[in-house]
């Protein structure tokens, strides 16, 4: 037996897919071997019949190896590409309607956010997604509680740099210092890294499997950890979506039993210690006036409207299904169109809406709601629980940012609601390279959906390079 499958996988090329062939493989010939026992057979002639019946070797290994190759999510990676070169060329297009400068409405916003920093940070992207695609996701999950201590600690160790060179910039008033605020400033509000956390939260997970509430307690602990690290600068909402993504991961981790728990009690328990009870504390507290001023400050703003809802309501109104509607003011003689009165700058599908109509509104929707659908159904072809879950929180967190981010473009919401759209806002490196780098994740499980078993071996003192059971 184990000469016909050491012969059989010599035809196929892909070595990770070998132990879960090899597996495959033996367990049907044992099968077959007990079947033939129990029909009379002696165990060698068993054994003999039923390898043979396995047929050739050769033949069947060649044909293993055309299943088991490496595969691409062609339509996820090329419609990724095109989303990018469309958001482009619509955020070029609505920096020169800004520039016209034809309203006081306007807000300047494009003007500071140039098309060539989006130039930018779609290459970036684009370049990041392949690097992960060409990288095992298996080895981002294998060091996965080593990268997020990394993550934790820079992201704290900045975030208090940054506020001791505030209060330096405040009490002293250097020359020098305004450079050094704005660079820490930048890697503050735009926390790149601590988006990872999800992907690694799957892999700090599934080495918890086995283990009961012990393990339970420490995923919670990293939840805890990520949303108050994401959290700083007022960042809540994107700090929000992090944790309930972490918290769809544990809660299907205990559904699967990587962590052995009672499971309906203690999917109830989690979800309510960590939503229920924070929030109730925090408008206590903000209601109470018991925070600090800055955090006070922070929620007043996260909390408050965005902008002025009569205009916005306005404006939405006006808006046709082609082209640019008209707002009529002060006893309809102030006609104003529609694209001369972008409420705010940042919500790309509204302005959109604003500028070109409805319909085109609606085509980026479609587009980016496509795409994440593609994902999803990318990451469910794999048969690895480690891919599944890993995958479906990267596509979870897509898919909750662009429902926040079309919602509040066109409903006046609290701050703490705020998402984007995916491959089309342009808010921060962050919005731009961060959709493209979980795609990238994606494309990695994609291709070893035919490589890996349903359980892999991602610790790190495994010998063994294909992370095999």
């Amino acid at each position: 037996m184990e000469e016909y499958i050491k012969k059989l996988l010599e035809q196929v090329r892909f070595e990770k897919a070998h132990k879960a062939i090899g597996d495959e493989i033996r367990s049907h010939i044992e099968d077959q071997i007990e079947e033939n026992i129990s029909e009379g057979m002696e165990k060698e002639a068993a054994e003999k019949a039923a390898v043979e019946d396995m047929g050739d070797p050769v033949e069947t290994g060649i044909s293993l190896d055309k299943i088991h190759r490496p595969q691409i999510a062609w339509g996820v990676m090329v419609t990724a590409i095109v989303l990018g070169v469309i958001g482009l060329v619509i955020n070029i297009l609505l920096k020169k309607e800004i520039e016209g400068g034809y309203s006081q409405y306007f807000v300047s916003g494009y003007n500071d956010r140039g098309y060539a920093s989006f130039i930018i940070n779609v290459v970036l992207g684009i370049a990041v997604m392949m690097i992960l695609y060409l990288i095992d996701y298996t080895v981002i999950a294998k060091y996965s509680e080593i990268i997020a201590i990394f993550v934790i600690a820079t992201r704290i160790a900045v975030y208090f740099a940054y506020k001791s060179t505030r209060e330096m910039i405040i009490a002293n008033s250097f020359a020098e210092i305004p450079f050094l605020h704005r660079y820490l400033s930048f890697f503050v509000t735009l926390p790149m890294l601590i988006y990872f956390m999800i992907p690694l939260f799957a892999g700090i997970l599934y080495k918890y499997k086995g283990q009961k509430y012990t393990a339970l307690f420490k995923s919670l602990v990293w939840i805890v950890l990520t949303y108050m690290c994401g959290s700083f600068g007022s960042m809540y909402s994107s700090a929000i979506i992090i944790a309930i993504c972490m918290l769809i991961e544990l809660s299907v981790a205990i559904k699967k039993e990587w962590i052995i728990v009672l499971k309906i009690p203690s999917m109830i328990s989690v979800w309510t210690l960590l939503t229920v009870v924070p929030a109730g504390i925090t408008m206590f507290m903000y209601k109470h006036t018991l925070f600090d001023q800055d955090t006070m400050n922070g929620l007043r703003w996260v909390l408050s409207l965005r902008f002025d809802y009569k205009r916005a309501a306005d404006t939405v109104k006006a808006m046709k299904l082609f082209g640019n509607g008209t707002i009529n003011y002060f006893d309809g003689t102030v006609p104003v169109l529609t694209k001369l009165y972008i409420v705010d700058v940042g919500d790309i599908t509204f302005d959109i809406a604003a500028v070109w109509g409805l319909v085109a509104a609606f085509a980026v929707i479609a587009a980016v709601a496509g795409l994440i659908v593609l994902g999803f159904v990318a990451v469910s072809k794999t048969k690895n629980q480690l891919g599944l879950i890993m995958g479906s929180g990267c596509m979870m967190w897509l898919a909750m940012n662009a429902v926040c981010g079309i919602s509040s473009d066109f409903i006046t919401l609290p701050a703490i609601v705020d998402g984007f759209i995916p491959f089309f806002s342009n808010y921060s490196s962050a919005v731009v390279v961060v959709p493209y780098a979980f795609l990238g994740i994606i494309l990695s499980i994609y291709k070893y959906k035919n490589a890996y078993p349903e359980h892999v071996d991602i610790s790190i003192r495994s010998k063994d390079k294909d992370f095999a059971v």
